[in-house]
């Protein structure tokens, strides 16, 4: 028994002597399983060459997985002039490159890369996917942010060299994506690694599809609105066919019952609203009027209406089509002039008159048939034919005679 603790002790001072490996004794191994394999993690996998370090772990484990404890570890760097590595797995930066630390246990061994980088060599400083989380073949974006001298910069998965600081990419499973960034400085690599989650893929759900307003007069317009998620095309029945954005207008002739089909790869689901059309009935017109009703010749009326559900309005008489709720007009003799209201359901009409009076008309005075008059009494129109004989003389007066009273200077018997 004393000479196997010799024996031992001298095994550990000549591994301890070997200036490329570092030993890390710890307590005695617990007599259990052997050790069947080492997995090596490192803290960080690129550190700077300016006073860059991270720390190395080694973990034993039997051939069932489970991890030994309490198990002596050696400690290896293949190039120690890029990083070396110390007993107690401390690994510091020498210089520019990359080098692989290895962890012995038992017989068994494990490593991993650590890369040293210089001022200029390739940094990622980010690598992201936004969203983290997709339903299979939707899209997520790829952005990274690289610093470095003539830094070329690939993704795995098929995608390859990239530039700019964003891609797109449509996972149909989850996918870790890993970039690499490297320029000339020792062909360093830097690597940095970011996983999308692919949700399994579902039918579009539609959250609402509203009809505003929900009735209308027969004809009119309504706005069909909806909200869907998850959908590659939409459609809507009744001759709307194939719909984009948010809304679209509708103007059914009866009341119609619309449905919304939101489609993707794995189905279809349907949402329905009704659009209530009533009938068209005929305008109103609540008032049509004359002010003032009464007007002399050559003086001005205005003609004005209250009129709802009407599509166009029009007066007679030479009025036409008018708009708003007046018109003036002027007409010469007493007019009745006609409003008609019409929409899509008929017309309905109204009438109003504009009476017109004759006005004042001067004193006739001047000579008849030669001989002068002034009158003294009434004067009277009359629209008969009449005949007066002044001095032997006949004038005759086919339109308007004036038959006056106590004129002087009249014609005599």
């Amino acid at each position: 028994m004393p000479r196997r603790l010799a024996l031992f002790g001298a095994l550990s001072l000549c591994v301890g002597c070997g200036g490329s490996t570092s030993t890390s004794s710890g307590p005695p191994s617990a007599p259990g399983l052997p050790v069947d394999s080492v997995e090596v993690a490192l803290a960080q996998s690129s550190i700077s060459l300016a006073g860059g370090r991270t720390m190395a772990s080694a973990v034993a484990k039997d051939y069932s997985g489970a991890v030994l404890a309490n198990r002596a570890v050696t400690w290896q760097s293949s190039n120690r002039n890029v990083a070396d590595v110390q007993a107690d797995g401390w690994v510091l930066a020498r210089g520019v490159g990359v080098a692989t630390i290895t962890a012995t246990i038992e017989g068994r061994s494990g490593s991993a890369s650590v890369t040293v980088l210089g001022d200029n060599s390739p940094r990622i400083l980010s690598f992201t996917a936004t969203p983290p989380t997709v339903v299979a073949g939707a899209a997520t974006t790829l952005a990274w942010t690289v610093s470095g001298d003539n830094v070329s910069i690939s993704i795995d998965q098929g995608i390859g060299v990239v530039s700019g600081t964003s891609a797109s990419v449509n996972p149909l499973v989850t996918t870790t994506y890993t970039l690499t960034a490297s320029n000339p400085l020792g062909s360093v690599t830097a690597s940095a690694t970011v996983t999308v989650t692919v949700n399994p893929a579902s039918v579009p759900v539609i959250s609402s599809f509203t009809a505003t307003p929900a009735a209308i007069t027969s004809g009119g317009t309504s706005t069909l609105s909806w909200n869907v998620t998850g959908a590659t095309s939409l459609s809507i029945d009744n001759g709307v066919g194939p719909v984009g954005g948010t809304s679209v207008s509708v103007s059914p002739a009866a009341t119609t019952i619309y449905a919304l089909t939101a489609t993707n790869s794995v189905g279809s689901v349907m949402a329905f609203v009704t659009v209530t059309a009533n009938p068209a009935s005929v305008p109103v017109i609540s008032s049509f009027t004359a002010t003032p009703a009464a007007i002399t010749s050559g003086g001005t009326s205005t003609l004005s209406w209250n009129v709802t559900g009407a599509t166009s309005l029009s007066i007679d008489n030479g009025v036409g089509l008018v708009g708003g709720t007046s018109v003036a007009v002027s007409p010469a003799a007493t007019t009745t002039y006609s409003l008609t209201a019409t929409n899509s359901a008929g017309s309905v009409t109204r009438p109003v008159t504009v009476t017109v009076s004759g006005g004042s008309e001067p004193s006739p005075s001047g000579q008849l048939g030669g001989r002068g008059f002034t009158p003294v009494g009434s004067l009277a129109f009359s629209y008969a034919p009449a005949i007066c004989s002044v001095s032997g003389t006949t004038i005759g007066w086919t339109a308007l005679v004036l038959e006056f009273t106590n004129v002087s200077g009249a014609c005599p018997a």
